[in-house]
């Protein structure tokens, strides 16, 4: 089959086969090579591809580099919760989206994942309680602190 023309159809075509290529070609070198997002134009079509090392699960990866801005501690991945009388599965994190930004699959199910907010992982956040303890304290001092080069306080 020839392709005289390239469009949203055509692009989906070449990706499948792509892929069909790269998957052959990821397992000679131990890779997992997939070709993803395009951009096009009647004459050209550009894939994004993506190699990732076998074995490694690149959604860990980025739940445990962003897992900190949501109090969540880095084996929260993949953890139980219960929301809104569900058992869910927490899958992932989207930092961009400030409503839903929790990912998520019912437990039991293969359907797709949910978007939720993030009140649902309430229960799996991390409580950082830091205890302060005086040694010295001069109550003579406590109204010069600001001549002493402390601003603020």
């Amino acid at each position: 089959m020839t392709i005289k023309t390239i469009n949203r159809a055509t692009c989906g075509k070449i990706r499948t086969d792509l892929n069909a290529a790269l998957e052959t070609i990821g397992k000679e070198l131990g890779l997992t090579i997939h070709a993803g997002s395009a951009s096009y134009s009647d004459t050209s079509v550009t894939f994004k591809v993506e190699c990732v090392l076998e074995g490694v699960d690149k959604g860990k990866e980025n739940f445990e580099r962003d897992c900190f801005l949501f109090d969540l501690p880095e084996s929260a991945y993949k953890a139980e919760f219960t929301w809104n009388q569900s058992t869910w599965i927490l899958e992932g994190l989207k930092t961009r989206s400030p409503k839903f930004p929790i990912i998520a699959s019912k437990k039991g199910t293969s359907g797709p994942n949910y978007k939720l907010p993030e009140k649902a992982v309430k229960s799996l956040s991390e409580k950082k309680v830091q205890k302060v303890t005086v040694i010295d304290f001069d109550p003579k001092t406590t109204g010069n602190l600001r001549g002493k080069g402390d601003v603020g306080v």
